[in-house]
């Protein structure tokens, strides 16, 4: 499965395979860029963290666009629905990781860059893409498991 890979804000580069991309976070690829986030979040001027997440390479687990990144820009699905957890502790929520990662349609999930938050890439019917209702079924099962 190819994503979109973006330079920076919404410079589009390439697209790449999304497994090699999850092997790079776990590797550490974009960890330097994440930890000056993360110390402009802690203790660095109102405002930088933004400059540096702006300069944080990112991508659109949906799959591959084509001039924009809208869902009529969508020319290959991957199958994959993104959801956010805000105001999670690794730490302390171990338990719904665990959970999480029970679930047989998580694809994976990660830290986000601000550490408050995780993102979890669920697998769905590709032929689905378009459709909002999937994404609140979706989102309500993880959020009642």
């Amino acid at each position: 499965m190819n994503v979109t890979i973006h330079d920076a804000l919404f410079n589009i580069n390439y697209s790449e395979e999304i497994l090699q991309i999850i092997e790079n976070i776990k590797n550490g690829e974009f960890k330097s860029q994440v930890e000056e986030i993360r110390n402009h979040i802690s203790s660095g001027p109102p405002g930088r963290e933004k400059e540096a997440m702006n300069r944080l390479s990112w991508f659109t687990p949906s799959g591959v666009l084509d001039g924009g990144i809208s869902v009529g820009c969508l020319v290959e699905y991957t199958g994959l629905i993104t959801l956010e957890i805000r105001n999670i502790n690794l730490i302390i929520d171990k338990a719904v990781i665990k959970r999480i990662e029970s679930i047989p349609f998580t694809f994976c999930w990660f830290q986000s860059a601000d550490e408050n938050s995780i993102i979890i890439l669920v697998k769905a019917d590709p032929k689905f893409y378009e459709n909002d209702k999937v994404f609140i079924k979706v989102e309500k099962y993880y959020a009642e498991a």
